[in-house]
């Protein structure tokens, strides 16, 4: 029922996410949809030295939870282009996120190379709270599911890299802590 991870001398427990997704598959509540381009990702999205964006690729238009875009962009940034190894730090990066500021980032006592993609979701976040409700538990929810889709791409037969296994343990400590956040909210006060 929990997972536990220790850091040396520290050591933290959360959740079992595969636990939580069977028991929170579904929240009850209504869900805004609106239109969205379809799938966002790093290889669908151009960029030019002035900031403009243009989307390529609008297979999978259609309806979609209304924070849908934005979720998906920070996973992108969070779970795929972030390219640190270091557990400690990367836990410490998933505490922040999760924590209950979600627009200002208090990203200081970070590492390095980790400030640069946190200074990208923070402008992520707050695009997403000035287009809708600022709801940080549906947007959980949808990052939520972000880990749990690119977990169930693990394949146990392939040889993992140091990359991948960092990426892999990354996906399970983001698990646990958005598994907790949801789970503490749904609670209430």
């Amino acid at each position: 029922g929990e997972l536990h991870f220790d850091f040396g001398a520290e050591s933290y427990s959360y959740p079992d996410p595969v636990s939580f997704l069977h028991e929170n598959c579904g929240s009850g509540d209504p869900i805004l949809f609106m239109q969205t381009p379809g799938t966002l990702s790093g290889e669908n999205i151009l960029a030019d030295g002035h900031g403009r964006t243009w989307l390529t690729d609008f297979a999978h238009a259609g309806l979609a939870p209304a924070q849908w875009n934005f979720v998906a962009l920070e996973a992108v940034i969070r779970f795929d282009w972030v390219g640190v190894k270091n557990l400690r730090w990367l836990h410490q990066m998933e505490q922040l996120l999760t924590a209950e500021e979600f627009v200002k980032l208090r990203m200081n006592d970070l590492e390095s190379p980790l400030r640069k993609p946190l200074r990208a979701i923070e402008a992520v976040r707050r695009l997403a709270s000035g287009q809708t409700a600022r709801d940080s538990l549906q947007y959980n929810r949808g990052m939520f599911f972000h880990v749990v889709r690119r977990m169930a791409d693990f394949n146990p037969d392939h040889k993992l890299t140091p990359n991948d296994l960092a990426r892999t343990a990354h996906l399970l400590i983001a698990a646990a802590l958005i598994a907790k956040y949801i789970d503490e909210r749904q609670l209430g006060p």
